[in-house]
């Protein structure tokens, strides 16, 4: 048996997460001086048991601090499953989870304090030299595992579709991401090989299927619906799909490309489930999505587009200037 919960990395704020730490680390204490455990047992845990198939190294990845000192020579120790921080974070308030496409811009995310992050499609797409909707699944699931092998805070996957003509399907490929260290995956809505929005009752089956998978890890599950980025703009029909992927078992919905408050409380209101909001130029601020009650905010590709903009014109000016003024 190994059970984990979340950790507390000097905290910049005070986080649901934290507070549910607060919770654990109070139970822990009572399991320690009422059972008298021996130092060798001081590595505490509650969650689901991880003795099946899909508990790997990868997928338990967790980091162990020091929590407090319970009595004269004994030190109580945490190990995290950033799979429990993950969904701990949707309970209440709100968090934003920026989007990096690589080691080393989602270490400097973490270093500034995130308390989670999530893969990017597009970014990973463009940083491989091709484009969204275009990285095959085993690229993703090894970009997955590099980034969860050097980080401590939960990573989300931009998984698409899930790959589902894949062998093994929405199934396997779930099974895959637990595996490389994933804490949350997503399923959409959209086919890029029909260039269309998929039927609702085809889509909420997908949404059904992904849930079952991961249910058995605890995985945190988005499921997206992909209306407003490709020109249909139904707000009703947005909803309705949204609530019944909540009802096939979506742990969050998220409708990326609303763009006003008005909006996207309707969607809070009419799911009652957490919403993630895709953050845009001249939206609302995340302040302004907190008080509407959305639970989380991503970036989408925008961090990836703004520093390959920033190239870009930095280049520009070493070619065709021959100066350098770019690195003032």
């Amino acid at each position: 048996m190994c059970h984990w919960i979340w950790y507390s990395a000097t905290p910049r704020r005070r986080s649901p997460a934290d507070l549910y730490l607060s919770r654990l680390a109070a139970w822990a204490r009572c399991e320690i001086q009422s059972t008298g455990l021996s130092k060798s047992h001081i590595l505490l845990a509650s969650g689901a048991d991880c003795a099946g198939s899909r508990c790997s190294a990868g997928s338990l990845r967790s980091s162990i601090v020091s929590y407090a000192e319970y009595a004269p020579g004994w030190r109580a120790e945490f190990a995290v499953s950033t799979i429990d921080a993950f969904s701990a974070l949707h309970r209440e308030g709100i968090f934003v989870m920026p989007n990096p496409w690589d080691r080393g811009s989602a270490l400097l995310l973490e270093q500034m304090g995130f308390l989670a992050l999530a893969t990017t499609s597009a970014g990973l797409g463009r940083s491989l030299g091709k484009d969204d909707q275009q990285v095959t699944r085993d690229e993703l699931v090894t970009h997955v595992a590099d980034l969860a092998r050097v980080l401590s805070v939960p990573l989300n996957v931009d998984s698409e579709r899930l790959y589902p003509d894949d062998p093994g399907g929405i199934a396997e490929t779930v099974g895959m991401l637990v595996d490389a260290g994933a804490a949350g995956c997503s399923i959409e809505d959209y086919d890029p090989a029909t260039g269309s929005i998929v039927d609702v009752s085809a889509a909420t089956d997908a949404v059904a299927e992904a849930a079952r998978a991961c249910a058995s890890s605890g995985i945190v599950l988005t499921a997206r619906a992909e209306n407003h980025l490709y020109g249909v703009e139904d707000l009703n029909d947005t909803i309705e799909r949204l609530a019944a992927y909540r009802d096939a078992g979506a742990d969050v919905v998220y409708a990326p490309g609303l763009v006003t408050a008005e909006d996207i409380q309707r969607v809070v209101s009419e799911t009652a489930a957490p919403v993630n909001v895709l953050a845009l130029p001249f939206g609302p601020t995340v302040d302004e999505l907190g008080a509407v009650g959305v639970r989380r905010v991503s970036a989408g590709s925008a961090l990836f587009n703004a520093a390959r903009r920033t190239l870009r014109d930095a280049a520009r000016e070493l070619l065709d200037d021959g100066t350098s003024n770019y690195a003032v």
